[in-house]
Parts: structure tokens; C-alpha cells; sequence
């Protein structure tokens, strides 16, 4: 089967929404609606804050992985770091989230 890392948009605010809760119901994360909207909003509309990624595995959405941009003067430029990374439980122990971050880092 499958695996496609594709960008997120904002039409699919509500399936990252709901990824996003369920990534922080297992990890014991308060989770706030009102405050994960706006933040994930603010994330689609503006590319220079960084990316959010949906995971797919066939027809699934297997997950999804946010990445925030900063700047590091020892780099002397952008820097990205992995914010958020959830595979949903079926998903696991399938070698995607190694194909996720080899994906990663090159677009990165």
C-alpha cells in the first residue's frame, strides 16, 4: 500500500482538527478547540510559520506532522522543527513514520 505526505489546506482544517485531538487524547494534552482552530488557521494561511502534513496510507489518513520555521544564527538561516507527529494506532509499526521523516527532511 501506498504512503503520500501531502500538504494540508486550508479546506481540511476540520480533518486536522480532529487528528490534532486525537494525537492529544493519547498523549494526555489538554485540548482546546477554539485555541487549536486558530492555531492551525494561522498555520494554513501563512507558509512562512511553517507546514502542517497529512499522512496517507491507501485511502486512509494514517496521521499527520507540523513543522514550525525559526531562525538559528549557528545555521545562519531557517530552522524547522517537528512540532507535532501522530500516526493513528492502526498505522504504527508499518515503517510510515520513517518514510514520513525521510520525507521531511528533504522538503525541509
Amino acid at each position: 500500500m501506498e504512503t503520500r505526505i501531502i500538504p494540508a489546506t486550508s479546506d481540511q482544517l476540520d480533518t486536522l482538527l480532529q487528528l490534532v485531538r486525537e494525537y492529544y487524547d493519547y498523549d494526555g494534552i489538554r485540548f482546546e478547540d477554539g485555541t487549536a482552530r486558530r492555531g492551525l488557521s494561522s498555520l494554513l494561511e501563512n507558509p512562512s510559520l511553517g507546514r502542517a502534513w497529512l499522512i496517507h496510507r491507501g485511502q486512509e489518513i494514517a496521521g499527520y506532522l507540523i513543522d514550525g520555521f525559526g531562525f538559528d544564527v549557528a545555521f545562519a538561516g531557517r530552522l524547522a522543527t517537528i512540532t507535532d507527529f501522530y500516526l493513528r494506532p492502526d498505522f504504527r509499526r508499518l515503517g510510515i513514520g520513517r518514510q514520513t521523516f525521510d520525507f521531511v527532511e528533504k522538503a525541509c
